[in-house]
């Protein structure tokens, strides 16, 4: 059984899904992922730090 709550945990990991920025002004692109094993709640942590860096920059959201 634990072996199943690892399995889980890992894959959950990769559910973050990346988040693209576009500098407005130059065009350039940055992509806000995590590699971070530390599971779900991790991941999006990673990946909403690096979003209000870039957003405290100017760079925009690239939907």
């Amino acid at each position: 059984m634990p072996r199943l709550i690892l399995i889980a945990v890992l894959m959950l990991a990769g559910c973050a899904s990346p988040v693209v920025y576009r500098d407005p002004q130059t065009g350039h692109t940055a992509q806000c992922s995590s590699s971070n094993v530390g599971g779900l709640p991790a991941a999006k942590h990673d990946i909403d730090d690096c979003s209000t860096v870039l957003e405290h920059m100017g760079w925009v959201r690239d939907e």
